[in-house]
């Protein structure tokens, strides 16, 4: 708009000496140029404001935006800490559930070996149980000749005490006819 008023103004000033004819016909140019452009300065004045109104829309709108993206970008952090530390749990525990399944198969390992141990210690325990019975049985068999030896041996011992006894007694006798004997030696 302002264009249109300098080139009238340059038209204007080109002619110094105008005609009344003319110099009407550029003042109703002019009021009718001055017209539209207060009716475009008017526009432009709504216009402005509607953009002012829609900036300030989209400022809000952006805000919220942002906002909304900020939130849901710490919400999205938070879910990946959330997820990472779940992984890392999850890392974790599948860790220590094949540890548990290691540990678990050197006890099953373990279990059998002892399983199997255990049955030859059995054997060799039933074996010694034969082995104590058999034994049990000879000493039994010994005790009973050694009570019956000592029988023997103590019928035995009573059976020479006796002899010896009488063999003392024998003796004595001998040895007071041996006396007597002497006695009658030493008196002749």
């Amino acid at each position: 708009m302002k264009k249109y008023i300098f080139y009238i103004l340059i038209l204007g000033l080109s002619s110094c000496v105008v005609s009344k004819k003319k110099y009407d016909q550029l003042s109703t140019a002019k009021r009718g140029v001055d017209a539209k452009l207060a009716e475009q300065i008017a526009t432009n004045k709504e216009n402005q404001e509607t953009i002012n109104s829609l900036n300030k829309k989209v400022e809000t709108t952006t805000s919220d935006f942002n906002k909304l993206k900020n939130e849901m970008a710490e919400n999205n952090a938070a879910k990946d800490d959330r997820i990472a530390e779940l992984n890392s749990r999850l890392a974790n525990l599948n860790a220590d559930a094949s540890d548990l399944n290691t540990k678990m198969d050197k006890v099953k390992f373990q279990q059998s070996f002892l399983e199997r141990e255990n049955k030859e210690n059995e054997s060799i325990i039933s074996g010694l149980k034969a082995k104590i019975k058999t034994l049990n049985n000879s000493i039994s068999e010994l005790n009973k000749e050694k009570n019956d030896a000592n029988t023997n041996a103590a019928w035995a011992k009573k059976e020479m005490k006796t002899k010896l006894a009488k063999k003392e007694q024998e003796l004595a006798i001998k040895q007071k006819e041996i006396d007597a004997l002497n006695a009658k030696i030493t008196e002749n």
